[in-house]
């Protein structure tokens, strides 16, 4: 009986094997020549369109003017808050905002701005360092900027000591 009984189920597995060979997708026709689709364009930029490599004459006062003018506004801490971040909001890059939005004015050990701002590193049209005195000393105010025509923006204040 052992031998019908595996008879049986060979026969129950070629017929599920033969079933399934049914289900198989019949090989279809080779597909056909067509025109192949163009090269992609390749843009270059025009002449002059990127960020300069040095600042223009112009942009050294620019930076050094924005520089002053931001940190004018950072260390007037004798203002109420809603005041000061209101003044000083505008000069920073959304991730400044970001690292001095809960900033306590109070805390802010200069009062007053003493000079002009010293350009001290412009690596290239878009990004300057300038050296900004205060009463409590020096500080590094990195600016940035989308493009040679965009307003100078604080991305990072540095304090004296560490700057």
């Amino acid at each position: 009986m052992q031998h019908y009984q595996r008879l049986a189920a060979a026969a129950v597995v070629a017929a599920c094997v033969a079933g399934l060979g049914g289900c198989a997708a019949s090989p279809s026709a080779a597909p056909t020549a067509t025109t192949a689709a163009p090269p992609p364009e390749v843009s270059t930029p025009e002449p002059g369109a990127s960020a300069p490599d040095t600042l223009a004459p112009d942009d050294d006062t620019l930076a050094r003017a924005a520089a002053v003018a931001a940190l004018t506004d950072f260390v007037a801490r004798d203002r109420a808050y809603e005041d000061w971040w209101g003044a000083f909001a505008p000069h920073l890059t959304p991730a400044a905002r970001q690292a001095f939005e809960f900033t306590d004015p109070t805390s802010i050990p200069a009062a007053t701005v003493t000079d002009d701002g010293a350009l001290s590193a412009a690596p290239d049209g878009t990004s300057a360092s300038v050296l900004v005195g205060t009463d409590a000393g020096q500080y590094r105010v990195e600016l940035v900027r989308q493009s040679v025509d965009a307003p100078w923006l604080v991305d990072r204040l540095t304090p004296p000591g560490d700057a």
